[in-house]
């Protein structure tokens, strides 16, 4: 250290959280209370344990004074500023602890998980590190090869290389390899600078994770033409959005209610609510039970789910059963005290992953209680809502969250920094383009008349001509045998401007493909970047070189072989929408929905 610190540090420090864990402390020691259904039961079991088994009982608050004690000590003892926060686990501070032994023309490397990078909780040591030019190398790795035969292959993991001193130089990063070679590949290989990664991150400044050169370009020129829902400091909210977690599935559970709990109380069941002589209970909706424009995507049946088939769909007084139900009168007031007082919601799964079928899983839900699994997404800006349901549902935005999640949850503050049109970038014709085809998709049940109602109050009479018209001619298409439809249930509250759209599947494909392409135009992406997106081996090595070209080619026999070369050496790690093509391969024998955006893409062109 007299001469200013390490030449160089090499580590693979333990991955443990210091805080005591109750179901990990009780796994081998006392089972029923590792495995009670909630927290709230397993709290409830571990008090009676101080009369039934007082020799576990202290030794579990041994346990958890040690480690409150341990981590007191980190926090307050003024050596890890930058990684003692939240939930503290041991390998950030082994990496702010490096970082601080170093010389600055020395190098420090570590074999850390990923989330040094990625996750809210280290967000201020990489983000210092970041801006102070000390980042050398990311390279993320999965386990799926068996680098390492003993742990769980689903494991993330990174060599986390940093300078001493601070550098102009771009840091060189890797995502999603399996095997050390890997790291050589010129086609996943990619560098950012700081101002990328301020641009691409601006609240948390973690790391974007790019599966190649391409997607790493081609999320950086969307970024620099649109900004990030919500910006921070300084702060710019063009949408007036605020998040709620509406209903705690743990620490909320004493409000749930079963339908055997509510009939045997004599609640009678109307729609999907059970009213009382002076109580209504509203339905508890999950993350499971919706998909994109679609709040009736499946529903409980006992304690599991099923998938609600389309026929059932067409039918607008069908409604979803919930696992349970919740006082209207408590879900209100919790909507009240966050300033929300429409009939309606919008909400998005919080667990997801970047190889599932879609990421990002929006969708308009009725006044309804909702669960933890479904964070919502208030946009205090009326009409213009259907805007941004369209914008969080379109492919290319769901292409760059599959750049920005890293793992399963998808939290509020990757949602922020998501590249979102601002409303005063949509003109009235995007308007009239936009706002009829996600009505249709949308409002296809009773229970959404509110958000139609609303729609139709704030539209400026060209918009309601644009509406009408597009109802009136969805109506003569439409073929269903739900000829039922016009009529509203008992339960339906009054006023609404029409009835439902009926569910017709054929039809719904066409109009997201329709609403893909469009915004696919409004980001500024050009055919080539949509093949790309869509299914990145649809391109030639030519018109991969450089991405952010304009230059498009449609058949090159003659380089085909260079092609095949190029996928067997890894230079495509898997396409961006892989689950959803095989699904469609498998359903339809085609990729139907590539096939459907970019003949609306050429519609549009043609000005069709």
């Amino acid at each position: 250290m007299e001469r200013g610190g390490f030449d160089v540090v090499l580590g693979n420090p333990p991955w443990e959280k210091v805080k005591l864990e109750d179901k990990q402390f009780f796994a081998d020691k006392a089972k029923e209370i590792a495995e009670a259904e909630n927290s709230a039961k397993r709290r409830r079991m571990i008090a009676a344990l101080e009369k039934e088994n007082p020799a576990l009982f202290k030794a579990y608050q041994e346990a958890l004074a040690e480690a409150e004690a341990v981590s007191g000590f980190l926090r307050h003892s003024g050596r890890f500023p930058l990684t003692a926060r939240g939930d503290i686990n041991t390998y950030p501070l082994f990496a702010e602890l490096g970082r601080s032994l170093l010389h600055p023309r020395g190098r420090m490397g570590m074999v850390l998980p990923t989330g040094i990078a990625t996750d809210d909780s280290s967000k201020e040591f990489f983000g210092d590190v970041v801006e102070r030019g000390q980042l050398a190398a990311l390279l993320d790795f999965e386990n799926r090869e068996g680098l390492f035969p003993a742990v769980d292959s689903r494991l993330k993991f990174s060599v986390f290389v940093l300078r001493g001193g601070e550098s102009p130089e771009p840091a060189r990063l890797l995502f999603f390899a399996t095997r050390p070679e890997h790291a050589e590949d010129p086609g996943r290989l990619f560098t950012l600078s700081p101002e990328d990664f301020a641009l691409l991150n601006p609240n948390t400044k973690t790391c974007p994770v790019f599966r190649t050169r391409q997607d790493a370009e081609l999320t950086l020129a969307i970024y620099r033409r649109v900004p990030v829902l919500w910006r921070e400091e300084p702060e710019e909210n063009p949408w007036g959005v605020r998040f709620l977690r509406l209903f705690d599935m743990s620490n909320d559970s004493h409000l749930f209610r079963t339908r055997e709990d509510l009939e045997a109380q004599g609640f009678r069941l109307v729609g999907n609510r059970f009213v009382g002589e002076k109580e209504v209970y509203l339905p508890l909706y999950e993350a499971k039970m919706f998909w994109h424009y679609d709040h009736r995507f499946a529903t409980f049946e006992g304690k599991d789910t099923r998938d609600v088939e389309p026929g059932e769909k067409e039918y607008p007084a069908f409604l979803p059963l919930p696992r349970y139900w919740v006082p209207k009168g408590e879900t209100e007031a919790r909507l009240r005290e966050a300033g929300w007082e429409r009939r309606w919601l919008l909400g998005f799964r919080n667990v997801t992953n970047a190889t599932n079928e879609r990421t990002v899983v929006v969708s308009r839900l009725p006044l309804a209680g909702v669960g933890n699994s479904a964070p919502l997404l208030l946009p205090f800006l009326g009409l213009p809502s259907l805007l941004l349901e369209a914008n969080l549902s379109a492919l290319v935005l769901d292409y760059v969250a599959r750049q920005k999640v890293g793992g399963t949850n998808l939290n509020f503050h990757y949602v922020k920094q998501f590249p979102i049109l601002p409303p005063d970038r949509y003109t009235p014709k995007d308007l009239r383009f936009i706002v009829p085809r996600v009505l249709e998709l949308a409002y296809t049940a009773w229970d959404l008349a509110p958000l139609a109602q609303d729609v139709w109050e704030e539209a400026d009479e060209g918009l309601r001509e644009a509406i009408r018209a597009w109802e009136a001619g969805a109506r003569l298409r439409s073929d269903s045998d739900a000829s039922d439809s016009d009529a509203p249930p008992e339960w339906v509250e009054a006023p609404y401007p029409f009835p439902p759209f009926v569910w017709d599947e054929k039809r719904r494909a066409l109009l997201r493909a329709e609403l893909d392409a469009y915004y696919a135009r409004l980001y500024g992406l050009n055919r080539k970047q949509l093949r790309y997106i869509l299914d990145p081996q649809d391109l030639t090595p030519r018109e991969l070189e450089d991405i952010l070209s304009d230059y498009e080619e449609v058949e090159d026999p003659l380089d085909e072989k260079a092609y095949q070369k190029r996928v067997e050496k890894s230079a495509f790690p898997g396409e961006t929408f892989q689950v959803l093509k095989d699904k469609d391969l498998k359903r339809y024998g085609e990729y139907r929905t590539r096939k459907l955006v970019l003949e609306a893409w050429e519609r549009l062109r043609a000005g069709n």
